[in-house]
């Protein structure tokens, strides 16, 4: 029976924690004892589903705020007693930057045999301090990188911005699996989303799934959003989740005069509805390390427009496309000329998807086989 400490900075109700449940849960953890840790718990999101499979999270600090790098130095004493009084056979780093490679040093000292260093990032956004935040990501990297015994990446963007050129032949990449049969294309779920939010089968749909936040640009939605009503366009734009810049884009929706046009739906558990209600998936963020949310919505069979700036191993089927977010009108027109949808050719992603090894009960087997080699 091996332990095997699973880390992740703050849980909650991303990409990562997504990855990370739904791997667990498709995955053999007879042979495995399984410990998720954070600086803070910030959702309940996954709650259940953890306690289903006996999986405990162990929270550093209960409360407070601060930044990655002070929370980061703050936790180090509390992490390593965790560390010497769980006594973990593997530690699985879940991570953003540089800085918290320092958590591979913590272990290789508390004798933790195998330190795998995760990256799920593929750049630093436009954060306060931002200067210092991308020196402390590169000494970081430079002084804590031999400490991890593997390394791996969701991408190669997300490899080479945790890494190292040194280190760039030996990251692993591996795909974030979803549960395909739950996201393939379902044509009941999808009239009933629509029901929800008062939506005909003949209305026209955008949708954007994600945290609230600069790196996943809604901002950039809402000038897409203002110039296709300038134009005249029939459409509903619906922004699914949470995050602090919920209050700027109620504003700025205001503001546009877009209030008939776009809503804010909040954090949704069932994203499959979602995704089949829609049309057309927009992703604009400025940077990621391999959005699990373009996959799920590829499986759905939506269309999917996705900012440039994001790996084009995201690209699963021929209905994704990429461009700049500095061209508001190429957005529109990718838009206007890809409004008709057919619900049949739809189905056919399930199955492209299912091929190209994204189906969670691979990736997860995929995941366990490395956790213990």
């Amino acid at each position: 029976m091996k332990k095997i400490g699973v880390f992740t900075d703050r849980w909650l109700s991303g990409g990562i924690e997504s990855y990370l449940v739904s791997n667990f849960e498709k995955m053999d953890l007879d042979d495995i004892l399984v410990s998720i840790i954070t600086t803070r718990k910030l959702s309940q999101l996954y709650d259940s589903r953890l306690e289903n499979i006996g999986i405990p999270i162990i929270e550093l600090f209960s409360e407070g705020k601060d930044s990655e790098i002070t929370r980061t130095v703050k936790s180090l004493k509390v992490f390593e007693e965790v560390l010497k009084a769980e006594k973990f056979d593997v530690l699985h780093l879940n991570i953003y930057n540089g800085v918290s490679l320092v958590y591979s040093k913590l272990a290789r000292d508390c004798g933790v045999k195998k330190i795998i260093a995760h990256s799920h990032n593929s750049a630093l956004g436009q954060v306060r301090l931002r200067a210092a935040k991308q020196l402390s990501h590169i000494v970081g990297k430079l002084a804590f990188q031999r400490f991890a015994t593997d390394y791996w990446a969701c991408s190669d963007l997300a490899g080479k911005w945790l890494f190292t050129k040194r280190a760039h032949s030996k990251v692993l990449l591996l795909n974030n699996g979803i549960d395909t049969d739950y996201f393939r294309f379902d044509s009941v779920k999808r009239t009933s989303f629509r029901q929800d939010y008062n939506l005909s089968e003949n209305d026209f749909v955008l949708g954007n799934i994600g945290r609230l936040n600069n790196q996943k640009n809604q901002i950039f939605l809402l000038e897409v959003a203002r110039e296709l009503n300038q134009k005249n366009v029939s459409f509903t734009l619906l922004i699914a989740g949470d995050g602090e810049l919920l209050s700027n884009l109620k504003d700025r929706i205001i503001d546009y005069r877009l209030s008939e046009k776009v809503k804010l739906i909040g954090t949704i558990g069932d994203t499959a509805s979602f995704y089949s209600g829609i049309d057309i998936f927009l992703l604009p963020s400025l940077f990621e390390g391999n959005p699990i949310v373009g996959i799920e919505a590829q499986c759905s069979g939506a269309k999917c427009l996705l900012s440039d700036s994001i790996t084009r191993q995201a690209k699963v089927n021929e209905m994704t496309e990429f461009l700049s977010i500095h061209r508001v009108s190429d957005w529109v027109n990718f838009i206007e000329e890809n409004k008709a949808s057919s619900q049949a050719s739809r189905l056919k992603s399930y199955h492209t998807v299912k091929d190209n090894d994204f189906d969670i009960v691979d990736t997860s087997i995929h995941l366990k086989t490395n956790l213990l080699k």
